[in-house]
């Protein structure tokens, strides 16, 4: 049995080292993970503003589907930007 589990012993050998390092080098590490947290941040927040631009365009494609497609069966115009939420200029232009 472990007194620690190895990952806290490898976090804990690794924060005794950097607590030994000099202030320029504590400096350049501080900088150094400051830049990797802001590109992870930046990475993070970018998957999810292209998640949501996705989502965005798939649900105006399926709009505009089932839009054509209750065009199709003869349904009013004016039902269908009621069921769809398109306006029924952007309904008569399928």
């Amino acid at each position: 049995m472990y007194l620690c589990e190895p990952r806290v012993s490898s976090n804990l050998f690794r924060a005794s080292e950097i607590a030994q390092f000099d202030q320029t080098k504590k400096l350049i590490y501080d900088t150094e993970m400051m830049t990797e947290r802001d590109y992870q941040h930046d990475m993070y927040y970018s998957r999810e503003e292209g998640r949501a631009e996705g989502r965005a365009e798939g649900l105006a494609e399926a709009r505009s589907e089932v839009a054509r497609n209750c065009k199709a069966l003869g349904i009013p115009v004016e039902v269908i930007a009621k069921a769809t939420g398109l306006s029924a200029e952007e309904v008569a232009e399928l």
